[in-house]
């Protein structure tokens, strides 16, 4: 997962760790602990993410898969 991309799209989309958490329906902590590669997205979290942020498929391409 590429991390920085991930945090540039939610500073870009105006969101804080909390909303991205929130949509997720988890903790804050465990939200930042998967940004940093601490822990891993599931792919379910990984699509949810995706919409709530209005990623592109490429966009999703590049930051979950590359």
């Amino acid at each position: 997962m590429k991390a920085n991309k991930l945090k540039g799209k939610i500073t870009e989309t105006q969101k804080k760790y909390l909303d991205c958490a929130r949509a997720l329906n988890i903790s804050t902590t465990s939200f930042s602990n998967k940004i940093n590669g601490k822990s891993s997205f599931k792919v379910e979290e990984a699509v949810k993410l995706s919409r709530y942020l209005g990623l592109s498929y490429d966009e999703k391409v590049d930051i979950f898969l590359s």
